[in-house]
């Protein structure tokens, strides 16, 4: 399985979620896709930012289709690359 890779521009300990996220894409996204995109911005803060689909999947009860269809959705949407 490929491994995921986050970077981040802040040695911050919190996790800032974007207005636009909240204004513009929230309302429209399945919520467990929202519940990705949080985690995802968790992982950003993290000290340990190399993980895979697979662990995503685990920590958030979800298969892995439903990770990968959920990371593609955001893709889609120009919210990650």
């Amino acid at each position: 399985m490929s491994m995921i890779q986050l970077k981040r521009d802040y040695p911050h300990n919190h996790i800032s979620v974007p207005r636009v996220f909240i204004d513009k894409y929230m309302a429209d996204a399945n919520g467990e896709f929202v519940k990705i995109y949080l985690y995802l911005l968790r992982r950003l803060g993290s000290v340990e930012n190399n993980f895979s689909i697979s662990d995503i999947a685990d920590r958030l009860n979800h298969t892995e289709a439903d990770t990968i269809r959920a990371i593609k959705y955001w893709e889609k949407q120009g919210l990650i690359a």
